[in-house]
């Protein structure tokens, strides 16, 4: 079963709750462990340059324009609450349904 806990729907905009890994070898999603999803990214965690890369990734990811995405919690943590603003499309990640539909 799928922990579904690491997202969640509020009026249209889709809420990510993010274990972030900085330095990583590629920009990708990776397993789902308690209530997060762990983001690797390639950034280092340095002059915000990580939370922009989170940012450009997730606009190309859900096809929304980067002022679509918001770091909502955690600008200087590795564990982040993100927002997305009406998402064009969905990555295929474990459990993700579009308002409760797949």
């Amino acid at each position: 079963m799928v922990n579904k806990d690491w997202y969640e729907w509020k009026s249209g905009n889709l809420l990510l709750r993010l274990q972030v890994q900085t330095r990583a070898s590629v920009n990708k999603f990776s397993k789902i462990k308690e209530n997060r999803i762990k983001l690797r990214i390639k950034a280092a965690a340095i002059n915000g340059k990580a939370n922009d890369a989170i940012i450009r990734f997730f606009s190309k990811e859900f096809r929304v324009p980067k002022s679509s995405v918001e770091i909502l919690r955690g600008g200087k943590s590795t564990k982040k609450l993100v927002s997305i603003h009406s998402p064009g499309q969905l990555p295929e990640l474990p459990g993700l349904q579009r308002n409760g539909l797949k």
